[in-house]
């Protein structure tokens, strides 16, 4: 079977890391029950007076009527990103408990054209015909609404062997969110593709410009090329702290794959080390690998499949439109091109199931910063000490769990919740330093899945902490990699020579 990128897609739009579909995993079975565990580890500092707070109406809002008035509106697309943006931004109410959007709805039904987009599919009675979901909160003194969106530049068109239609449904949705909530200020954000070496898993891009580039669907209209510069940065704003993005810096630093040191994401924005940074809308799913056949390679540092949409619609509107931004994250780092197209589009949402959800932190808060800057707040000294932040799990009782659930966790997730507790390291290892007993360990459970630890890249992590009885505790990760004869990848934790966790990944 051919490889479909627009398949892909619509695994990667319908992902929910809170209630992972079995179908959307193979051998991984174990990652279901670890991400649906849940999403982060670490709670997030905010400054009381910089804290997100929920503003519920006092009467659930009719799904039939227009979004309300806001100064602000942060739109993302996947499950993923909606189930983060729920988790750091509308705090007790889960992405679930969001509110339906269907103003209008009978002009967007004959738009949908795209057989398989979530807005015509009935497997999920939240998305079918939906416009979106929603939740306001009030954030630095100014009204904000979260919204998923239910439409997708994408699988709104998709129809294989049918020309794109001359009107794309979601610069529909985009003029007529414009109009109801008469925000300032619309950030999209969420998931993207990095583009080049250099660009890592969890970096977030703020965009200075978004720029099209329609190879498939689209590249017969007049955008199909076109880039549309975003409104300039506060010259006071910041990336956020390392104390907030540390929250799932462990979890990133431990994926065994182009990581940073300490695993904190790197933020690219206009005056940091990228100059002009830009995000690249295409419309196919694109993803870039090491021999550049999607041409992504300098055009800009990540890709994503809606955010210049945005840009045609502010330039559209000329004079009077609202300021705008485009922030994304890299939870899809650059692909090894010598593998073959349908192993490169199972290693991407392999990598979009592990990270999707827990990358997206870095590109919510990213978000919160520049909403922050953009409507300063001053707060007193006393009130701006205040953490918003809950005590973290503690990290000998998971590994106890982990033990007794018959690794049921990931290592990464595992490892995620100890950080969260004390005097966590983690370090690079060489064989050598491996104890025998780990070593052995490690071989027996190659040889039960058939791969040849002489032909894999083996790579040693040794982790320790200190439990809840004081106890300095030592565990080794290990991360496996095998390109011959078939894609194989996998993460051990070991106590001494119990193996605690463990995920594993086939693409034939």
């Amino acid at each position: 079977m051919a490889f479909d990128p627009q398949e892909l897609g619509l695994k990667i739009i319908e992902f929910d890391p809170t209630h992972p579909q079995p179908g959307f995993f193979s051998t991984a079975t174990e990652m279901a029950a670890a991400l649906a565990a849940g999403l982060m580890a670490k709670p997030v500092a905010f400054p009381a007076h910089l804290a997100p707070t929920l503003d519920t109406p006092s009467v659930p809002p009719d799904p039939s009527e227009p979004l309300p008035k806001a100064d602000v509106v942060i739109v993302t697309w996947t499950l993923a990103e909606a189930q983060t943006l729920a988790t750091l931004l509308t705090p007790g109410v889960s992405f679930d408990n969001w509110y339906q959007y269907k103003s209008k709805l009978d002009q967007y039904i004959p738009l949908v054209i795209g057989k398989r987009a979530p807005f015509n599919s009935h497997s999920s009675a939240r998305f079918f015909h939906s416009l979106g979901m929603y939740y306001p909160i009030k954030l630095a003194g100014k009204k904000v609404i979260c919204i998923k969106s239910g439409l997708h530049l994408d699988h709104d068109t998709y129809n294989p062997g049918q020309p794109a239609p001359a009107r794309l449904p979601m610069l529909d949705l985009w003029k007529q969110m414009i109009a109801e909530t008469g925000a300032q200020f619309i950030v999209t954000t969420g998931t993207g593709g990095a583009i080049g070496a250099n660009v890592l898993l969890g970096d977030v891009v703020v965009a200075k410009e978004t720029v099209f580039d329609c190879t498939r669907q689209f590249v017969q209209k007049p955008f199909a090329k076109a880039s549309y510069p975003t409104t300039a940065l506060p010259p006071s704003f910041a990336p956020p702290p390392a104390a907030m993005l540390e929250i799932n810096a462990a979890l990133v630093a431990e994926s065994g794959d182009q990581q940073h040191t300490g695993g904190l994401p790197a933020i690219l924005y206009d005056g940091s080390v990228v100059a002009e940074p830009k995000i690249v809308t295409t419309d196919t799913f694109a993803f870039d690998n090491t021999t550049n056949s999607a041409g992504l390679q300098g055009l800009g540092q990540a890709c994503d499949m809606g955010d210049a949409s945005l840009g045609l619609i502010i330039g559209e509107l000329g004079h009077g439109a609202p300021e705008w931004a485009a922030i994304r994250n890299a939870s899809d780092p650059q692909i090894d091109g010598t593998l073959t197209p349908q192993q490169q589009g199972n290693v991407a949402f392999h990598t979009y199931t592990k990270f999707g959800g827990v990358t997206s932190a870095a590109s919510v808060l990213a978000t919160w910063s520049l909403i922050c800057s953009r409507f300063p707040v001053h707060a007193s000294a006393a009130v701006a000490m205040t953490i918003a932040a809950p005590a973290p799990a503690n990290p000998g009782f998971v590994l106890e769990a982990s033990r007794r659930r018959a690794m049921r966790s990931t290592p990464s997730h595992l490892l995620l919740q100890i950080a969260a507790g004390r005097d966590f390291s983690a370090n690079d290892v060489t064989p050598g330093d491996v104890p025998a007993d780990v070593a052995q360990a490690l071989k027996q459970r190659m040889d039960e899945v058939s791969v040849d630890p002489q032909a894999s890249a083996i790579d040693w992590r040794r982790i320790g902490f200190v439990d809840e009885t004081s106890a300095r505790c030592e565990l080794y990760l290990a991360h496996v990699s095998c390109d011959n004869p078939e894609v194989f990848r996998g993460s051990y934790l070991f106590s001494s020579a119990s193996l605690v966790a463990k995920e594993e990944f086939v693409s034939s």
